[in-house]
């Protein structure tokens, strides 16, 4: 069974992000990103794109 690319991309940053203590948090209206604190929900970063998460996750 095939999966789709970006359906594909996603779940793997939200396991990365997991692993890092975040969690991925979509923003439905524009479009966008969000990774908050998973302990205590504070908004740690935000972005415009998948690739900004990713790379904020590398670093």
């Amino acid at each position: 069974m095939s999966d789709h690319p970006r359906a594909a991309r996603l779940r793997f940053l939200m396991a990365r992000a997991r692993r890092g203590g975040y969690q991925l948090i979509a923003y439905p209206a524009g479009g966008g990103w969000a990774l908050v604190d998973i302990y205590d929900g504070e908004r740690l970063f935000e972005c415009a794109s998948l690739s900004d998460v990713e790379r904020f996750l590398r670093e």
